[in-house]
Parts: structure tokens; C-alpha cells; sequence
């Protein structure tokens, strides 16, 4: 059986793990940041992170605009844009806890960008009726792998990976 904690951010997740109050978190982006304190399964799927703006807005084109003093790019508290932003440094970060924030955050015109999943966002968009209010720019941040998340050492990764393994090569997963 399974019990679901919900929580707001990847941060609280991953906290939850540590503190043994969650065996695993779901679709948790790989890093090798995160691979030095928690274990993962195989990934099971691979989404573009990419930086979102405004339709109107054409100063931003890539990434790399974003480094410019000027501009405030939101991103989630210790979600892999954030981790990936502060590894490469030059970036002005206004971190959010949710997605609701960093996607209200950009809309109301307070951040120049936010930087999340691509297919993520898309589905959240279209669910709010916002599809054609942001754009993403050119390239994406990074490719990130998402797998499950568990603590360090855990026996049942194995396992795990197994069944997992068998699942995403199977006609059911696509």
C-alpha cells in the first residue's frame, strides 16, 4: 500500500525523505548534487528545463540574456534550474516555493523569466486557460532525467529499478 504525503516543493520532499517521514519522492530531477546525499532509480523519463517569458516579450532569447544584471528570473527553491543557475553563477534569482508562484510571479511582470520542466509548465498553462501568455526562448537550461528519489543506501533501490526498468521498456509506458 501506498500512503501520499503532498507538500508544496521539491525542498520539503526531499526534507521528508531525509527525515524518514517518506520512503521515496516520484519524478525528482537527477543531479550529481543531489546523487551526494540521496540514491535514485533509473530515470524514467527526460524533460527540457527551459526559461518561459512573456508572449510580448522579445528581449529575451536565450538563457544566457538572462545572466545580464538587469534581468530576475524566477525559479523553484532548490529545483534543478536553481541548482543549475547557482552552479553557473551572473544569475538575479527570485526563488519561489511553487509553480503558482514563479508562473503568477512572471505573468504579473514582478521576475523578467521563470525557469521550470517544459512539459510541466505547458500543462499547467493550458489547464489555467493561459497557453498563449508566455513563450519559452530558444534552448533549453538543461535536460533533466527524473527518477525516484530515496535516501541514501536504501535496499529496495534495486528492486526498484527492476520493476521500473521493466515498466518504461514496455508498450504501457509509452
Amino acid at each position: 500500500t501506498i500512503d501520499y504525503v503532498i507538500t508544496q516543493n521539491w525542498g520539503t520532499a526531499a526534507q521528508l525523505v531525509r527525515d524518514n517521514e517518506a520512503d521515496f519522492v516520484p519524478g525528482f530531477g537527477i543531479n550529481d548534487y543531489r546523487r551526494a546525499e540521496f540514491d535514485f532509480s533509473v530515470p524514467m523519463e527526460s524533460i527540457p528545463v527551459r526559461a518561459f517569458v512573456k508572449n510580448n516579450d522579445r528581449r529575451i532569447r536565450r538563457i544566457a540574456d538572462l545572466a545580464e544584471d538587469r534581468y530576475v528570473t524566477a525559479v523553484i527553491d532548490e529545483g534543478a534550474a536553481h541548482v543549475e543557475l547557482r552552479r553557473r553563477g551572473g544569475f538575479r534569482l527570485a526563488l519561489k516555493d511553487t509553480v503558482d508562484e514563479g508562473l503568477n510571479a512572471l505573468l504579473a511582470g514582478s521576475v523578467d523569466a521563470f525557469i521550470f520542466p517544459e512539459p510541466v509548465l505547458i500543462q499547467k498553462l493550458r489547464a489555467m486557460g493561459l497557453e498563449g501568455f508566455v513563450d519559452a526562448v530558444d534552448e533549453p537550461l538543461l535536460t533533466l532525467k527524473r527518477g525516484y528519489l530515496f535516501r541514501s543506501g536504501d535496499a529496495r533501490v534495486q528492486s526498484f529499478n527492476q520493476r521500473l526498468e521493466g515498466l518504461v521498456e514496455s508498450a504501457l509506458y509509452t
